[in-house]
């Protein structure tokens, strides 16, 4: 967290609002709004870095209260805001090797 600029927690806090409130890729697209991430990334990667980051420094939370966060956070649990955390889910590997004695 030394090593991350307090700055950065306002921009992604705004890039979060942003996301929040746009509701399908060619809107993010046209927006710029990606930042080189995925064109379609979901909000959960946004507030899992930033609690990450909130975690490791009292600093970067001493910014985040001036920001837009807890209105953000506060919107998400009352449902004003859209929740992607239940599709937040691990990617399944097919590549895997079976583990049942069948395929053999």
């Amino acid at each position: 967290a030394t090593k991350v600029p307090l700055r950065t927690v306002h921009s992604m806090v705004n890039l979060l609002h942003r996301r929040l409130l746009t509701t399908d890729s060619v809107s993010v697209v046209k927006s710029s709004l990606f930042c080189g991430l995925p064109v379609y990334y979901r909000p959960c990667f946004l507030t899992k870095a930033l609690a990450a980051l909130l975690e490791a420094s009292s600093s970067h939370i001493a910014v985040a209260w001036q920001t837009r966060l807890p209105e953000l956070v506060a919107g998400i649990l009352k449902g004003d805001l859209p929740n992607d955390e239940k599709t937040d889910q691990p990617e399944k590997k097919t590549d895997q090797p079976s583990d049942s004695t069948d395929s053999l």
